[in-house]
């Protein structure tokens, strides 16, 4: 089990993962300020409700709602962003920390190996 978990994480491009990651994290601010911001050529409050022979009233409460649902439509997005966002993070943290660890005892198997061919040489 453990060898099939082994070559499973040597598949995993980790360099391409750690090196995308910072990108990824700034793509989604990002996405987060555009999202903030009107459009191109549209600019804020510009948008009218399909049917504009609807009296006043009835053209503010369509807009109202549309400007509700579009609200909640971009919390819904963000916090997916930012929890994934967060999510990458950690990945780099827990993959650093254990690249460290195979780094440490890499260094510490071959001295032991060391230790053990000068025992067995006197």
């Amino acid at each position: 089990m453990a060898f099939n978990w082994l070559v499973a994480f040597k598949v995993i491009p980790w360099g391409e993962v750690i090196a995308a990651a910072p990108a990824v994290a700034k793509t989604a601010r990002d996405l987060w300020r555009t999202l903030k911001k009107p459009g191109p050529g549209e600019p804020a409050g510009a948008r009218t409700p399909a049917n504009e022979s609807l009296p006043l009233d009835e053209q503010v409460r369509a807009l109202r709602a549309e400007l509700t649902e579009a609200r909640a439509q971009l919390l819904s997005t963000s916090e997916v962003l930012r929890t994934l966002a967060e999510q990458d993070e950690k990945l780099i943290a827990a993959v650093e920390v254990l690249r460290v660890r195979t780094r440490v005892l890499l260094v510490a198997s071959a001295a032991l190996v060391a230790a053990l061919a000068w025992l067995l040489l006197h």
